[in-house]
């Protein structure tokens, strides 16, 4: 008869498995030159409640829904993320002169190390 898994087994899988998401979200947001591109990342968001939906929700708020804010729940990692496809927006032209300051600002306003 199988083992059942304890509850810390059950949140070490989940946690592997978001990290593996994150890698595979990570690079194709790193590949992204300009918003279409961005957006087009979010055709390969997993199912609502798997692991990684997360990243997928926030990189969808951080594009369509509030004009690059911060995400509420995003951490370091993915704001260093946005901030480098912010960079690479900017220079495709998709942003409005000074934008990219604007939002640059308050990214760094953001904690560091929490969740916001």
């Amino acid at each position: 008869m199988a083992k059942r898994k304890t509850e810390g087994e059950k949140r070490a899988e989940w946690a592997a498995k978001e990290d593996r998401v994150w890698e595979r979200f990570a690079e194709k947001v790193a590949a992204a030159r300009n918003l279409k591109e961005a957006a087009a990342v979010l055709g390969d968001s997993p199912p609502e409640g798997a692991p990684g939906r997360r990243f997928y929700s926030n990189l969808s708020f951080f594009l369509l829904h509030s004009a690059c804010d911060v995400p509420n729940n995003s951490n370091e990692r993915e704001r260093g993320t946005y901030l480098g496809l912010l960079e690479r927006m900017d220079q495709a032209g998709d942003l409005k002169p000074g934008a990219r300051e604007t939002i640059v600002a308050k990214f760094r306003a953001a904690k560091p190390g929490s969740l916001l």
